[in-house]
């Protein structure tokens, strides 16, 4: 049980010194576009496009 619980401790930290890292990394990249009368789909290919991101929104066609 002790064995366990440090591998679960040990995912947690990991887990933890993660998401530090991506939250510091998201806050000192900065990207600025100006598109009007656009979709969101448009917008998040051009943010692809010119950054290093990808967007979560499914990419389904209607």
């Amino acid at each position: 049980m002790k064995i366990k619980q440090n591998h679960i401790m040990k995912f947690f930290w990991i887990a933890i010194l993660l998401i530090i890292c991506l939250s510091a990394y998201s806050q000192t990249t900065k990207l600025s576009i100006q598109m009007d009368n656009v979709t969101v789909r448009e917008v998040l290919k051009t943010i692809e496009a010119h950054g290093k991101f990808v967007s979560s929104i499914s990419k389904c066609e209607n």
